[in-house]
C-alpha cells in the first residue's frame, strides 16, 4: 500500500454519517481539499466577475461549482497544491460557465427560449468570451508551471471538444459506443492534465500507459455518477439530446426508470470494486512511481467526493425527488458484462470516411435503361480525398489565429464561418500539393493522400478545393473578398514555385533568399487569412497586420524547419528528418550550407545521389548530414532564431494590444507553439 502520510498532504477526511446522510452511496472514502475556503471564495469571486465581464448585471453570491458540502475543486483535486489552487478553482468554475453556455445552445426545441438566446449574437458572445476567461487562467498556470500548464493549453486547444455534435442518441445501441462518445464531450484528458498539474507533476507517454486500465474504470464510474443525479433535471427539460446512460439502458435493455436508475447505481458500486482491485494490481508492480501511486489514490478520492458533491450540490438537487430508488424493484439489472466493456479499453476513435448514405425512399433504376441525366455519377469520387484530409487530427494554427484575432476584429459568426471555410479548404488543398510534390508519405501520422487515392485524383480534388474557396468568396456579399484571396494566392504560388525550383535543380539558396520565398509562401497565408478578416469586420480596422504576419510566417516556418530535424512528434507524424529525404533546403541546411563549403558538398552530395529515387535516405545518412549541421553551429542558430523572432512576436502583440486590447487568447497561441526543444543530436 502507498504510505499514506505521503499522500495525504493537502486534504481531510469527510465523516462517513455525513457523506451517507446526503445519500451518497459511493464505497470510497471521500476527501476535501484543507483550502476548500479558497476554493469556494475564488469560484465565487470568478462567477461574479464572469458576469459583470458579460454585462447580465447579475449580482450572484454563489458559483456553478458550489455546494453545502464543499467546492467541486476542493473534491476533484483533494491534494492540490495551496499556490494551485486559486488558478484550479477559475479553470473549473469557468468550465462549467461553458458547460451551461454549450448546452443551452445543444437544445433542440426551436420554440425555447435558450435556442433563440443560444443562436443570437449575444449567445455567441457568451461563448467566446467564456473562452478568453479560461485563456487568462491556462496562461496562469503556464506561468506557475510551465511544462504542466502547457499540456493544459495543448489538450483544451486539440482534444477537448465538449460542442462536438455526435450520433443522434436514439440511434446509439452499443455500451461502447455511448462511452466513447460520452468520453470525447466530458473532457476527461483534460481533467487528467489539470490533476497532474494540480499537484505538480508532468504525465509522459508511459505515465499514461501504465495508467491506461484505471483511468478508463474512473471514467465509466464518474460518467455513471453525473448521470445519475442529473437525470431529474435533464429529463425535466425535455432535452432529448442528453446522452444519458438511464434512457440508455431503458431503450435498449426495456427497462423501465427505476429499473434503469438501480442499475446505474449497481453499475457504480461495480466498477468501484474493478477500480480498487486494479488499483490493488498496480500497486504489485516493481518501481511503480511515487506520483502514479498518489495519483491512483487520488482517482478513488475523486470518484467518492464527486459523488458527494452531486448529492449535495444546487445544480442536480432543486426539484429532484426521483433519487431515492425503491428497495421494492424485483427485476434483475445487470452492469455491462465484463466482455462488453473490456472491449473499448485502450480504443483509439478513428474518424472514418463515411459513404453516401442510399435510402430505401430513392426511386428504384433499371439497370437496363440509362439515367437521363447521369444520375448515376455524383461528387464522391472528387469528395474522396478531400473527406480524407479532413478527417486527419490537425493542429489548427490558422483556426486559432482566427479565433485570436476575431477578439479585436469582431468579425460576425456567419462571415467568420465562411472565412473558417476559406482557410480549411486553402490549407487542406496545399498540404495534398505539399505531400504530392515532396514524395511525403506520412501526413500528420497517416498515411498522404496521394498514397490512398492516388497523386491524380488528389491533384483533381486539391484543385477542386481552391477553385470552392474562389466560388464561396465570390457570392458573398463583400466584394472585397475575392480580389484579396487571388492576390495572396498568386503570391503563395511564387513563393511554392522557388521552393520546388531550389530542391529541383539542387541549388542552394542564400539565407536572403530563403526568407523572401517564406514571406510569399508561409506568410502570405497568414496576412491572407487577416486581411480577409479585416475587410469582413464591423469595426475600424486602421492598423498594419503585415509586420504580425511577416514575422509570423518567418516563425513558424524556420520552427517547422528545425522541429522536422529535432522533434521525436514530428519524426512520429511525418518520419525521421523526413526534410532531408525530400532534398528539402530548409533553413538549418541551407545556414550549414553556406557557412561551410565542406558541408555543403557532402549535403548537395547526397541530395543529388538520391535525385529521382522514392526511397529514404539511409539513417546513416540523415545522421551524417545532421551532425553536420550541428557541428556548423547551423541547428545551434536555427533554435536561437526561433526564440528571437518568439520574442519579436511578442513584442508585436504588444504593440497591437497598446493600440486595440489585451488579447491573451492570441498570447496563449504563441506561448504554446513557443516550445521548442534545444539542439539534441545525441
Amino acid at each position: 500500500m502507498p504510505d499514506e502520510p505521503q499522500i495525504w498532504q493537502h486534504s481531510r477526511l469527510v465523516d462517513e454519517a455525513e457523506v451517507k446522510k446526503s445519500g451518497c452511496f459511493t464505497s470510497l472514502p471521500v476527501r476535501i481539499s484543507l483550502y476548500d475556503n479558497v476554493a469556494d471564495n475564488t469560484a465565487k469571486d470568478g462567477n461574479r466577475v464572469w458576469h459583470w465581464f458579460v454585462g447580465d448585471e447579475l449580482d450572484t453570491a454563489t458559483s456553478e461549482t458550489s455546494s453545502p458540502a464543499g467546492n467541486l475543486c476542493s473534491f476533484l483535486y483533494p491534494e492540490c497544491a495551496p499556490a494551485r489552487v486559486e488558478a484550479m478553482a477559475h479553470i473549473n468554475e469557468l468550465l462549467l460557465i461553458q458547460k451551461g453556455i454549450l448546452d443551452d445552445g445543444g437544445c433542440k426545441d426551436e420554440d425555447s427560449t435558450a435556442a433563440r438566446d443560444s443562436k443570437s449574437p449575444s449567445g455567441a458572445t457568451k461563448a467566446t468570451k467564456v473562452e478568453q476567461r479560461l485563456f487568462i487562467y491556462f496562461l496562469r498556470a503556464v506561468q506557475i508551471d510551465h511544462g504542466a500548464g502547457t499540456d493544459i493549453l495543448e489538450t483544451y486547444k486539440c482534444s477537448w471538444r465538449p460542442d462536438a455534435e455526435g450520433q443522434c442518441p436514439s440511434s446509439i445501441d452499443d455500451f461502447n459506443n455511448l462511452f466513447l462518445t460520452r468520453r470525447s464531450k466530458a473532457g476527461f484528458n483534460l481533467h487528467h492534465f489539470l490533476l497532474a498539474f494540480s499537484q505538480g507533476f508532468k504525465l509522459s507517454a508511459l505515465d499514461w500507459a501504465t495508467m491506461n486500465d484505471l483511468l478508463y474504470l474512473f471514467e465509466i464510474i464518474m460518467l455513471h455518477t453525473g448521470d445519475l443525479y442529473a437525470w431529474g433535471k435533464e429529463k425535466e427539460s425535455a432535452d432529448d439530446s442528453a446522452l444519458n446512460f438511464i434512457p440508455f439502458y431503458m431503450r435498449t435493455e426495456k427497462l423501465t426508470e427505476d429499473q434503469a436508475m438501480e442499475k446505474v447505481r449497481r453499475t457504480i458500486l461495480d466498477y468501484e470494486k474493478r477500480f480498487i482491485a486494479t488499483r490493488e494490481q498496480l500497486y504489485k508492480r516493481d518501481s511503480l512511481p511515487f506520483h502514479l501511486r498518489r495519483w491512483a489514490e487520488v482517482c478513488g478520492a475523486a470518484i467518492a467526493g464527486y459523488h458527494y458533491w452531486c448529492a449535495n450540490c444546487p445544480r442536480f438537487n432543486q426539484s429532484d425527488d426521483k433519487l431515492d430508488a425503491s428497495e421494492n424493484h424485483s427485476a434483475v439489472v445487470e452492469t455491462p458484462s465484463s466482455k462488453e466493456a473490456e472491449s473499448v479499453k485502450g480504443e483509439t476513435v478513428i474518424t472514418y470516411l463515411n459513404a453516401r448514405p442510399s435510402t430505401d425512399s430513392e426511386p428504384a433504376t433499371d439497370p437496363e435503361t440509362p439515367p437521363r441525366n447521369a444520375d448515376l455519377l455524383d461528387d464522391s469520387a472528387l469528395q474522396g480525398p478531400v473527406n480524407y484530409i479532413q478527417s486527419l487530427s490537425s493542429k489548427k494554427t490558422l483556426t486559432k489565429l482566427m479565433e485570436a484575432f476575431n477578439t479585436w476584429l469582431r468579425v460576425p459568426n456567419e462571415q467568420l464561418s465562411i472565412l473558417s471555410q476559406v482557410v480549411e479548404d486553402l490549407h487542406n488543398a496545399s498540404l495534398i500539393l505539399d505531400d504530392i510534390q515532396d514524395g511525403s508519405e506520412l501526413r500528420r501520422g497517416n498515411a498522404a493522400t496521394h498514397l490512398i487515392y492516388g497523386a491524380p485524383q488528389s491533384i483533381n480534388s486539391a484543385t477542386y478545393m481552391i477553385t470552392r474557396v474562389s466560388r464561396l468568396l465570390h457570392t458573398s456579399q463583400n466584394a472585397s473578398l475575392l480580389p484579396i484571396y487571388l492576390e495572396e494566392l498568386e503570391k503563395l504560388f511564387i513563393g511554392q514555385s522557388w521552393d520546388l525550383h531550389w530542391k529541383f535543380h539542387k541549388k542552394c539558396p542564400s539565407e536572403n533568399e530563403y526568407f523572401e520565398m517564406v514571406d510569399k509562401k508561409t506568410g502570405a497565408l497568414f496576412l491572407m487569412l487577416l486581411r480577409l478578416m479585416q475587410a469582413s469586420s464591423p469595426i475600424s480596422t486602421a492598423f498594419d497586420i503585415s509586420h504580425f504576419c511577416q514575422l509570423m510566417g518567418r516563425w513558424y516556418q524556420v520552427r517547422d524547419d528545425y522541429m522536422n530535424l529535432q522533434s521525436a512528434d514530428y519524426s512520429h507524424l511525418k518520419g525521421f528528418c523526413e526534410d532531408l529525404d525530400e532534398g528539402k533546403f530548409s533553413y538549418p541546411v541551407i545556414r550549414c550550407c553556406n557557412t561551410n563549403d565542406t558541408a555543403r558538398d557532402i549535403i548537395l552530395g547526397a541530395f543529388q545521389t538520391h535525385r529521382g529515387t522514392s526511397e529514404q535516405l539511409a539513417r546513416a545518412t540523415k545522421l551524417q548530414i545532421l551532425r553536420l549541421i550541428d557541428s556548423t553551429g547551423a541547428l545551434d542558430h536555427t533554435w536561437k532564431m526561433i526564440r528571437d523572432l518568439h520574442r519579436e512576436i511578442d513584442t508585436e502583440i504588444g504593440s497591437l494590444e497598446k493600440k486595440l486590447c489585451g488579447n491573451q487568447m492570441l498570447r496563449a497561441m504563441i506561448k504554446t507553439l513557443g516550445k521548442v526543444p534545444a539542439p539534441d543530436v545525441s
